[in-house]
């Protein structure tokens, strides 16, 4: 429990001071890791195990709100493969252009291990990316769901380089996992019938670990894709929603473990800092490589079914909002008219003539002049 504590108080206290400088929490959790391992601080037993914990209920509870046909859309795909082939490349060259800076950690690597560094400098954090759109609530938005499709391809790539690099090829029993798809029609049935709410999160987690991670682990596969995949699965579900938010806090806390844990991983050198300044200067351009191939791929391949595009679509809707922000401005021209000829009618008779602005239309009426008396 020692052990335990100083984890709790470092991380609540780096967290702290992370919000103070409006920095998210995850950097300060991501600090307080490099300081208990500079610190000489033993890992706490179980780390590790809660860190999987967490980033499996993440990816299980990203799962249950995924529609699966959005990974097959080219702006996803493409997108993702494109900008994962030019991003290595870019990286590739930015690496061999630092050699000759005398950074041993790039001088004494081979090519090969450079070109798989390239590509891991390609990937983005899911973990760290899939936090952000939960926290803002972007996860349903048109770019949200590009994001998240677009990390679980870069997902899905490494998880083949990882296998193709260790040299370690899935179990032919993998075959069987197509038998997962009819066993959830089965499970839902089941969940059907689950009317407590203590249950229903303990069926929420033993999905996302028993048939998610442990079936998938066994065949050799990676256990957190499988735990994305169960989740999609059973995204049709009526109480998908609702199973999504018990998780939620559980997988918040746990997620705390697996930042950590990341800094435990070893205290970053002043050599290390210094080649991730270099290749800092990659950002915009990846940034713009983004941007770059969206609108590309949006302008050329037909969106939502439509003989349109989905920069088509965009511009479309633009000129919508724009029309509708016109006639928004002539309705409150036409009402503020109306209201100043409403108030032409209230004004008081004047020797028994009325105003000007009397008519209905803000126009000058005839009245005859007062009788003599």
């Amino acid at each position: 429990m020692d052990i335990a504590a100083i984890y709790l108080v470092a991380a609540l206290g780096a967290g702290g001071l992370a919000m103070a400088v409006k920095l998210p929490p995850l950097v300060g959790f991501l600090v307080a890791g490099f300081g208990l391992n500079a610190a000489g601080v033993e890992e706490m037993p179980g780390l590790q195990t809660l860190a999987d914990l967490g980033v499996t209920l993440l990816l299980f509870g990203i799962g249950l709100k995924l529609d699966l046909r959005s990974l097959v859309k080219p702006r996803v795909w493409a997108t993702a493969v494109a900008h994962m082939g030019f991003s290595v490349l870019i990286g590739l060259a930015a690496l061999l252009a630092i050699t000759p800076l005398g950074f041993t950690l790039v001088a004494e690597t081979d090519l090969g291990d450079l070109a798989i560094v390239a590509l891991a400098l390609s990937f983005s954090s899911t973990v760290f990316v899939i936090k952000i759109l939960d926290e803002r609530g972007d996860n349903q938005t048109l770019y949200g769901r590009i994001a998240i499709g677009v990390l679980i391809m870069q997902d899905i790539v490494a998880a083949v380089v990882l296998t193709v690099s260790k040299g370690k090829v899935p179990s032919p029993w993998a075959l069987a996992l197509v038998l997962v798809v009819p066993g959830v029609w089965l499970v839902g049935k089941a969940w059907d019938r689950i009317t407590s709410v203590e249950l229903a999160a303990l069926f929420g987690l033993t999905m996302a670990l028993v048939p998610g991670y442990v079936l998938f682990e066994l065949v050799g596969l990676k256990g957190d894709l499988g735990a994305l995949l169960l989740g999609a699965l059973l995204a049709g579900h009526r109480r998908a929603a609702e199973l999504s938010r018990m998780l939620f806090t559980g997988k918040e806390v746990l997620l705390i473990a697996f930042f950590v844990s990341i800094g435990l991983t070893g205290t970053p050198t002043w050599e290390a800092f210094g080649i991730a300044a270099l290749l800092n200067l990659l950002i915009p351009v990846k940034i713009v490589a983004f941007f770059g191939l969206l609108w590309a791929v949006a302008a050329a391949v037909p969106y939502c079914g439509t003989d349109g595009t989905l920069a088509g679509q965009l511009l479309r809707v633009r000129a919508h909002r724009r029309d509708r922000r016109r006639r928004d401005r002539c309705a409150g021209r036409g009402m503020g008219r109306r209201a100043r000829a409403r108030r032409g009618d209230q004004l008081p008779r004047v020797g028994g003539a009325q105003p000007a602005l009397a008519g209905r239309r803000g126009m000058a009426q005839p009245h005859p002049s007062p009788a003599a008396g």
